[in-house]
């Protein structure tokens, strides 16, 4: 099948669902503003279309309209809102306390951090949400799903509980989470006192004395370089994820088309 007829398929799929869910809300539609509606929702995975669908047949009182669709899908795409998203915030501003952060909430908080050193916690909130606002605006626009990762703080038990909360939320896969353990705990260990003594084996000199900057560096740079493997892994798992999640989708949109082909015989 070309890209062109597969295309026109999801369309009409689309197309079908938008007109069953405006006769389950009462009325009609057109079939010129369901095509229309079907291009602009095409651009989002199939999941979020069905999900805001369902929504809007569960919430609305009034007509279908493309603007309450795209309301919902907006709120499913993991995102948090502003006030949530200050509440991390605030969280990950304590630098004993490991938090799970978004790109899109460092970014504010580095914009509110001057406002917030200066004790004005109320000025500090307006400024983040003005900047969250604008990269959560950014990012809905470029489609961007949102990207949890952790924000470690000192301590190595708060780092563990941490990522078992997002693997319990839903933040994080399995994997994301053994990496992410894998990492901290290595991290842990090459600041425990034990490690200062192989260091000490090893390098000749005392637990309590600095490594050189050359050493520092060195070490650094291995330490980067195996983040990076972790992320690029993470990467190439979550593209993998998302590919088997479309493939499911549009079966999901194919039975649907198929249902609504069967009540209409009827």
């Amino acid at each position: 099948m070309t890209t062109r007829s597969t295309s026109a398929d999801r369309l009409a799929g689309i197309a079908q669902i938008i007109t069953a869910t405006a006769e389950v809300l009462g009325h009609e539609i057109t079939p010129a503003a369901v095509e229309m509606m079907a291009l602009d929702l095409a651009e989002y995975p199939d999941q979020q279309i069905a999900l805001a669908l369902q929504a809007c047949r569960r919430e609305l009182t009034g007509r279908l309209t493309l603007a309450a669709i795209l309301e919902r899908i907006a709120v499913l795409d993991g995102h948090p809102e502003p006030n949530e998203a200050w509440a991390i915030a605030l969280r990950a501003s304590d630098e004993t306390a490991s938090a799970a952060m978004t790109a899109e909430i460092a970014t504010a908080l580095h914009a509110s951090s001057p406002v917030l050193a200066a004790g004005d916690e109320v000025g500090a909130r307006m400024a983040f949400i003005d900047s969250y606002k604008r990269c959560l605006m950014e990012s809905r626009r470029e489609r961007k799903p949102v990207r949890w990762y952790l924000s470690p703080g000192h301590c190595p038990h708060g780092r563990l509980s941490e990522i078992e909360r997002m693997k319990r939320e839903g933040m994080i896969g399995e994997t994301e989470k053994t990496q992410l353990i894998e990492q901290h705990t290595q991290q842990a260990l090459l600041t425990s006192p034990e490690v200062g003594a192989v260091v000490a084996l090893i390098t000749g000199k005392p637990a309590s004395q600095s490594l050189t900057n050359a050493e520092q560096i060195e070490r650094a740079r291995m330490l980067r370089e195996q983040v990076e493997k972790q992320n690029q892994k993470t990467l190439q798992q979550q593209e993998e994820t998302r590919q088997q999640e479309r493939a499911r989708h549009e079966q999901l949109l194919k039975r649907h088309a198929e249902a609504l082909a069967i009540l209409e015989g009827h």
